[in-house]
């Protein structure tokens, strides 16, 4: 079961959401109101996204651009969500060693960032 915590995050200060999006494919937008459950995957969902978007990326049929907005619609579902466990971890280091692989320093900083306070 996925741990919840209240982390001092813009969602923290509401009821934590359980999303109820089913697509595996999503960009990235930047919050500007509360998260509708509806726009948000849950947990086996973001297992999927990322299973696949890894092996897009293996197989080299995506760019960084592509990859790295996919994956920050990942990390922002599972922190709307407050989930904080295994896969959490697995999805920053994803992102973290993908950033890092195309020179991409911002973004492997901010995934190393979290990563210290998965830990």
């Amino acid at each position: 079961r996925a741990k919840r915590s209240r982390a001092a995050t813009p969602s923290a200060a509401r009821a934590p959401i359980v999303g109820t999006c089913e697509a595996l494919e999503k960009d990235y937008l930047r919050l500007t109101a509360a998260p509708d459950a509806a726009t948000v995957r849950p947990e086996r969902v973001l297992r999927a996204a990322l299973q696949r978007l890894k092996e897009r990326w293996r197989g080299g049929d995506v760019d960084y651009a592509w990859a790295c907005n996919q994956l920050k619609a990942i990390r922002q579902d599972l922190t709307v969500q407050n989930l904080q466990n295994a896969f959490t971890v697995h999805a920053y280091e994803t992102h973290a060693r993908i950033a890092l692989e195309s020179g991409d320093l911002n973004e492997y900083n901010q995934c190393q960032t979290r990563l210290g306070e998965l830990h």
